[in-house]
């Protein structure tokens, strides 16, 4: 069948492109990225598990099917601590909220999978009773259904999180927390789509049984949203980098017009005097040309101003004094 290379393959390059993100990640040390590196090496660790449950050798392949129901347990507390992470006011605690719940959600649904690891005989042999064949369903059962109320748990106050900081930043012009805001945003579609495609399969195997085909169309569609989302995270964490290489060529554009030292002092002592600016800066309506005009200045030379000189942009400079004021 051609869904199994196509599996294989998608499962294999979503485990190590993971793993490859997160070794270029680690280098970034901004606030909560650890958190999502962690989200990521589980993510990664996953699609291994789901390579060696498919393509492994049985009894051990039960093994690789606990630890990937054990690890899934992990992912939403790692989403909800990166979104606390992308307040500009969250704190640095080693310590997040609801940790022991965090912690009691993981070990009992790690304690659901122990009488199917039991029964994979890795360790020792045990011969299953058909008894003892319900009790694995059971648990199995129970731990899928565990994971189907954790996961809601954390995505609702994810979303929330993020509507709330999307229009915090639209109302003061921020552009400074936007690529945390769009990776929280790919992360919670990515965990969306885990969550409901392993309810799909778990209701295709207990109630549907309409065979591997199903199951195998929906292990590939998990592994190719990692890969989009992969692709997404990439290219949110480049722009700022880009973004800064068109500072220098904007850098290099105002020395062919260069702003003499008393204009730039006689500007920076005008955007410096915020009490007469306070009402316009408060502004919804505030922008460039109006600040410009407020002060009696062309728009070119106070964006000149703000970029060389204090090392900022229009929009982050009536961000900053919003959140000061």
């Amino acid at each position: 069948m051609l869904i199994e290379p196509l599996q294989s393959s998608a499962l294999f390059a979503a485990s190590l492109l993971n793993i490859l993100f997160v070794s270029v990640l680690r280098k970034n040390k901004q606030s909560g990225y650890r958190y999502l590196c962690m989200f990521l090496c589980i993510d990664a660790f996953g699609f291994a598990c789901e390579w060696l449950l498919h393509y492994g050798k049985p009894p051990t392949h039960w093994v690789w099917l606990c630890l990937l129901i054990s690890s899934s347990y992990l992912l939403a507390p790692c989403l909800w601590n990166f979104a606390r992470a992308v307040k500009p006011k969250a704190t640095a605690s080693p310590v997040p909220p609801l940790l022991m719940f965090h912690i009691g959600i993981v070990i009992v649904g790690t304690i659901l999978t122990i009488p199917l690891f039991i029964s994979s005989s890795v360790f020792f042999h045990y011969s299953v009773s058909p008894s003892f064949g319900n009790i694995i369903h059971i648990t199995l059962l129970l731990a899928v259904g565990l994971f189907a109320v954790q996961v809601p748990f954390y995505l609702f106050r994810c979303v929330a999180l993020l509507k709330n900081e999307t229009s915090l930043a639209k109302h003061a012009f921020s552009q400074l927390s936007q690529p945390s805001l769009r990776i929280l945003r790919v992360l919670i579609v990515l965990l969306y789509t885990t969550w409901s495609l392993n309810i799909m399969r778990t209701l295709n195997i207990w109630l549907w049984s309409s065979g591997a085909l199903l199951s195998g169309i929906l292990v590939l569609f998990d592994a190719l949203i990692a890969l989009v989302s992969l692709f997404l995270l990439f290219h949110y964490l480049v722009t700022p980098q880009k973004s800064h290489q068109l500072d220098k060529t904007e850098n290099k554009k105002y020395a062919k017009v260069p702003l003499d030292k008393p204009s730039r002092s006689r500007i920076l002592k005008k955007l410096d005097d915020t009490d007469a600016l306070n009402e316009l800066l408060c502004s919804n309506t505030i922008s460039l040309p109006k600040l410009a005009s407020s002060i009696g200045e062309k728009p070119y030379y106070v964006t000149q101003v703000l970029n060389q000189e204090l090392h900022t942009t229009f929009y982050d400079f009536v961000t900053q004094y919003r959140i000061e004021k």
